[in-house]
Parts: C-alpha cells; structure tokens; sequence
C-alpha cells in the first residue's frame, strides 16, 4: 500500500512539472547567465580550464601552430626587430592559442611585459583584466589592487576610469557569501552617485546590486532590493549614452547578463561583439571573434521562442556551421556546449522528443565537467510528462528525489528550516501591516464618512434655512399682492389712475380663471381675443401694472396659482399641478419655479407644510 501510495505521489509531481516547466525554465536561464557573468571574464580566460579536457580533433594542428609561432618570435627576438609591433603580434597570437590548449598563463605575463615596454595601450587594457582576475583567483581578497595601482599607471582615461570600476566590480561580486554586507554598503554608496558625472561608477552599483538581487534571493538585503533585470536595465541605459570605445567593458558585461533575457537584448548583444571585433581590432584574431560570435548565437537560440521561426533557423545554421569548423573555439567544453545549444534550440521549437534527447546528453555529461545536474533533471520530468511517458517518468522521479535527498543530506535541510523561518517571520510581519493597514483603513474610512454625513447634515440645514427664508418672503410678497388686489377690487371704475391700470386689472381677473391658465397656448393676442382689444394694449398694459412682459407675467401668474395648488400636498401631485398651470413639462415647471421663487417646487412644498 505504501508503494502504492509512493507511485502515485510521483506520478502526480511528474505531471505537476509540466505545468512549471516554463516558468521555471526563465528564472534558470536567467541565474545561469548571472552566474557566468560573475565568473566569465572578458576575454573569456575562465573557460580555459574546460577546453584543456574536451576532446578536439584538431588539437595537433594547434600544436604545431605554436610552435610555429614560438620558432618565428625566437627568430625575431635573435635580430634588430625585437622591439617590432611584429614581435608583440605574435605574442596575441600564441595567447590566444595557449587558451585553446588550455593554458592561459604561459604568454600572459610576456604579453603584458611587452605591452608595456611598447606602450601599447590597446593591448594593455586588453589583458589587464584577465590578468587581475587570474591574479585574484590565486592569491587574497585585496590581490587585484596590485593591477589597479598598474591600470592608474599605465592606461589612459577614459578607459582607466572604466577599468577601475569594473576591477572593483569584480572584487566587490567575488564572494556571494558577504553579499548581506555588500549590498549594505553598495545601496549606501548609491545614494551619493550621479550617474551624469560618474557613469563608470554608477553602473558598477547597479550591476553589482543586480547580481547580489539574482543570487541573494530571501536574503535581509535582497528583500528591500527591486528585481535584477531592472538594475541591469538601467546600468544598460548608461552604457548606450556613452562612447563605444570607452564603455564597451561594461556595456558587454551587462549585455552578457541581459541576453537571455528577451530576444531584443539577445540581438543587441551580438550586434555589439560584431561592433567590438571591428572597433576594437579584434577581428583579426580568431579565437576572439569566433568565441564572441558563438556566444551572441547561442544567447539567440535561447531565447528564440521569441524570435520569428526563420530567424531563429538561420541563428541556429550559421552557429552549426561555426561548430563544425571550429570546434576548439565553443566558450565551455565542445560537447557540453553542443548538447546545451541544441536542447535550447529544440526547446525554442517546441519538439519535446528531441529536447529530451538533448536534455539527456546533458545530464550524461555534465558530471565529467564536476557540474550539477539537478536543475536538467527536473525540467526531464516535465518533458517525461508531456510525452506521457509515465513509466519513465516514474524512474526519473525516484532518481530526481534521490538526488534531492542527497542534497539535502549535506545541508538543504537546514537551508530549508532557515528559509521556513525566515517566510513565518515575514508572514507574520505581514499580517501584522495588514492588520494595521486595515486599521488604518477603518479609521480613514470612518473619518470620511463623518465628515461626508457632517457635510450633507450642514448642507441640509443650509438649504432649509434658505427656502424658510424664501418661503416667508413669498408670503410677505403675497399678502402685499392680496392687500393691492383687494384695494384695486373696492374702488370705482372711474377712480383708477389711467386706462392702463384698468385694463391690468381685468386682464388679472382674466388670468385667474383655472381653465385660461390650463390652456399652454395662451400669449397677449389670447387676451386681446377675450377682452375685445389689440396686443398693442394688452402689452402696455401689463408693463404699466406689473413691469414686465406678458408672457413673464403669465408665469407669475401659473406660479402663484401652483403655489396655492402645493399647499394642498394632499389634494393634488406635482405633475398634476403642472398640467393644471399649463406647464408642457416637468423641467419647464421647475425651471420657472425656481426662476420665481429661488427653490424647487418640492421644496416649496415641503416649506409650506411646516
């Protein structure tokens, strides 16, 4: 039963892998490439333990090409042309042959000897740093400022600036195990950089804090550190604004770490080791230019899931091609380079079958080069399980636990009860500033409210102090017109000022008929119809007694009557009263309400009901 229950517990991991397959893929990728962004150097001295192993069928003729080499430039040390730019040529040539035959120190230190005597700077500044980073290799922590003291002496600025700060990358990024400390100190000195005035400093920063934030994941410092692609995309950004031949140390360092990132920085990155070889005068040296160019193919191949189909094909041709005439000239171990790049390839295509052809070349020879292969294994469960090879799956499942378990037998347990630690903490903290910020978010939201129903309270008493005060005017005003009204009534005919004054008073009592006042066609030519005259009168009549048009006084005379009509609340509703006074419409009748009378018919109701 417990066998049982092992299968199935395996089974449904290999299926789970499928699902993590790539997004897992990115971020190896990505921590691969930093990783040999840190260890690489420039002119590629670090591979060159690797190449003295791998087998390679034109070995010999490398061979004898040194010892060609080595006879011409003892025949021209024995004549008048030692101190010829041919005698320091030839010492280019044999190191980069020595590091095809895997020895990078026989013609190092000559080559640098005979630089210096020649003051070559092109060529100084071209080995310095391999040779500080073989120097540090060798020897103490504070090894590599005996070749920043020569790089001050001998190499002119601005290269001397650059080189500076990329000798002090490389001792700041030499031991991950201080990275708490180093990305303390870095962040502090970050603060006081301008990257307009120091851009060789400022981008040693961000390319340092990058790698400590890839390689120092659940760290005290990284957790407070953005993610790494955006500090190598703004030490990128520098490096484009500045000359080409003062900041191509960094600006291909960067592109190293950024290639297999999009397929954007991949085509940018061998656009610059083209651009470098030509510059720079490195063309002509083989080993050089084939290495750069085979390294840019390969960051393309990486990432060509990304890359049109044809492009990618035509990537991946023209690296075979360099392969299969010069095999010595791959940046790691031919084999492991040639498994590596076609599993890359096949992956970017999407044919599971030859992945996993390739993905089982790996893991077969990555043990021979003291590489780990843990990672390969993993990504062979999600390929075992999109092929739906379970049975298999099944095998590798045990064996990549197996493998786990031994890792964990010299020292993952405790890695893993220090990160479980480390995430209860941080869950706590957590849910300690949730809880606040859920406080703080109740009381904020409290506060508002309060000071929402305390506005709407004090707008609403505002508004009823308003339409009482309006409201009593209204009555004044009407009792005025009922008193005028009453004494126009009781005088006789023949007392009244003028003729004007007399037709205003019938055309009054005219307009208080309620069937007139329904009537929404009714204007001066309506009146001057019942009152047996011409508009002509009826208008001067009007202005003579009320002072305003007859149609405004038409209006007045609707809204008196509404007002009377909404004093009995319970009699008759808005809309009926508005048919009632002639009105056409809703907003009509309340335009003109408020037009008269400052407030809203319902608020004058509500007024009138108190």
């Amino acid at each position: 039963m417990k066998t049982l229950k092992n299968y199935f517990t395996i089974v449904i991991l290999t299926m789970l892998t499928v699902a993590c397959y790539q997004s897992n893929q990115s971020q190896q990728d990505e921590a691969a490439q930093d990783s040999a962004a840190v260890a690489a150097t420039p002119t590629v001295a670090s591979t060159s333990s690797q190449k003295a192993v791998k087998p390679d069928p034109t070995r010999q003729g490398f061979i004898t090409s040194r010892d060609s080499l080595v006879h011409l430039l003892n025949a021209i040390s024995a004549t008048a042309e030692a101190d010829s730019p041919r005698r320091l040529e030839l010492l280019n040539h044999l190191y980069d042959v020595s590091l095809i035959l895997g020895d990078d120190s026989t013609y190092l230190y000559p080559l640098w000897n005979e630089s210096v005597r020649q003051r070559d700077v092109n060529s100084m500044d071209d080995i310095i740093v391999p040779l500080a980073m073989r120097y540090q290799r060798r020897g103490p922590q504070d090894s590599i400022d005996v070749w920043m003291e020569r790089n001050e002496r001998y190499i002119p600025e601005p290269r001397r600036t650059q080189n500076r700060e990329y000798l002090h990358l490389r001792r700041d990024i030499r031991n991950v195990n201080e990275q708490n400390e180093l990305a303390a100190r870095i962040i502090a000195e970050q603060v006081q950089v301008d990257p307009r005035h120091e851009p060789y400093r400022a981008m040693r920063i961000l390319y340092s804090l990058a790698v400590i934030a890839n390689l120092g994941e659940g760290t005290t410092p990284g957790a407070s550190l953005k993610p790494s692609r955006e500090y190598k995309a703004e030490a990128l950004a520098i490096a484009r604004n500045l000359p080409f031949s003062e900041s191509y140390r960094f600006y291909g360092q960067i592109l190293l770490g950024m290639s297999t990132l999009s397929a954007d920085y991949a085509r940018e990155f061998l656009a610059f080791n083209q651009r470098y070889l030509e510059e720079l005068g490195f063309s002509h040296r083989p080993f050089y230019s084939r290495l750069r160019i085979i390294s840019s193919l390969e960051s393309l191949i990486i990432v060509g899931d990304e890359l049109p189909h044809e492009e990618l094909d035509g990537y991946y041709a023209q690296l075979q091609q360099l392969l299969r005439m010069y095999p010595q000239d791959t940046p790691c171990a031919y084999d492991q380079f040639v498994s590596r790049s076609n599993y890359y390839y096949y992956r970017a295509i999407d044919n599971p079958v030859e992945c996993l052809r390739w993905s089982d070349s790996l893991i077969a020879i990555l043990p021979k080069y003291n590489l780990p292969t843990q990672y390969q294994k993993f990504t062979r469960l999600g390929l075992l399980g999109r092929l739906g090879q379970w049975q298999e799956g099944y095998r590798a499942a045990v064996e990549y636990i197996e493998l786990k378990d031994s890792l964990n037998a010299i020292g993952i347990d405790k890695k893993v009860a220090e990160l479980q630690t480390q995430y209860d903490v941080d869950r706590l903290r957590l849910e300690k500033e949730k809880q606040q910020q859920q406080l703080w978010f109740a009381i904020g939201g409290c506060v508002l409210l309060a000071l929402l129903v305390g506005f709407v309270i004090y707008h609403y008493y505002r508004l009823r102090q308003k339409n009482h005060a309006l409201y009593q005017q209204y009555l004044k005003q009407k009792q005025s017109d009922e008193m005028l009204d009453k004494i126009m009534a009781q005088a006789p005919a023949d007392e009244m000022p003028d003729k004007d004054m007399q037709l205003f008073m019938e055309i009054r009592k005219l307009l208080q008929s309620e069937e007139l006042l329904a009537d929404q066609s009714i204007d001066r030519n309506t009146l001057a119809e019942k009152l047996n005259t011409n508009h002509t009168y009826i208008s001067k009549a009007v202005q003579t007694g009320a002072g305003v048009s007859v149609n405004r006084y038409i209006n007045q005379v609707r809204i008196d009557y509404a007002c009377s009509l909404l004093k009995e609340k319970d009699k008759y509703t808005i809309s009926e009263i508005q048919d009632r006074c002639g009105f056409q419409s809703r907003s009509s009748f309340n335009r003109a309400f408020k037009d008269a009378l400052q407030m809203t018919p319902s608020e004058f109701q509500k007024e009138s009901g108190q």
